[in-house]
């Protein structure tokens, strides 16, 4: 597996946009197009020039990125490679594997998080996010859980349509039961001052 977590402007200027925008391949530079938020353009063309990167120490140049019905991406006529983009606020993350990978990164805010995690966490990992002394602050115990969410259905590819408490997040043991597909994954996190940054990766079918 191949990563890369940037900020923004780590990777485009604002006035390299539109030229970066025509660079990428027909399907890419239409999405972007219609955006109508530039923040959301520079976004979503940082994380597209992350993964160009990226993929071009497996040796692909010229690359067209294509959705599956749950607005996937993947590589046109590379089935064998497996990819996952993700941003928040001026921050980025891409990643290739061969194997199936989900990648979320989420900026840290100050705020309050009790109705989200009640609505959306089991009993355990709630008692994590409020109870549990660790060596993680609660915005990072409760970001490496939401994280842990996330990067795992987009691995699966089924997204957050999901009862989400039908998947536990253990951050003692870095890993995600699915009670209703009976998998187990490992999850790798990289936990920094601003945000954190998870990646989901199976590792059993049986629980």
């Amino acid at each position: 597996m191949k990563y890369a977590i940037k900020k923004i402007n780590e990777v485009l200027k604002e006035e390299e946009l539109q030229t970066a925008i025509l660079s990428f391949d027909v399907f890419r530079r239409q999405e972007l197009l219609q955006m109508k938020s530039k923040r959301k353009q520079m976004q979503s063309s940082a994380v597209t020039m992350l993964l160009y990167d990226l993929l071009q120490e497996f040796g692909l140049k010229q690359v067209e990125l294509i959705k599956d019905h749950n607005g996937y991406p993947s590589i046109k006529g590379h089935p064998e490679l497996y990819v996952s983009l993700s941003h928040s606020g001026e921050y980025v993350a891409a990643a290739v594997s061969r194997d199936p990978i989900g990648i979320d990164i989420q900026k840290k805010e100050d705020k309050n998080r009790e109705a989200f995690v009640t609505r959306y966490f089991t009993k355990m990992e709630q008692d994590i996010v409020f109870c549990e002394e660790t060596i993680f602050d609660e915005s990072s115990r409760f970001l490496m859980i939401w994280t842990g969410k996330e990067s795992y259905l987009k691995m699966v590819g089924t997204g957050i349509r999901r009862p989400l408490k039908s998947i536990e997040i253990d951050i003692q043991n870095a890993c995600v039961l699915d009670l209703e597909k009976e998998i187990v994954a490992s999850l790798d996190f990289v936990i920094d001052n601003e945000y954190v940054c998870c990646f989901s990766k199976i590792c059993s079918t049986s629980l």
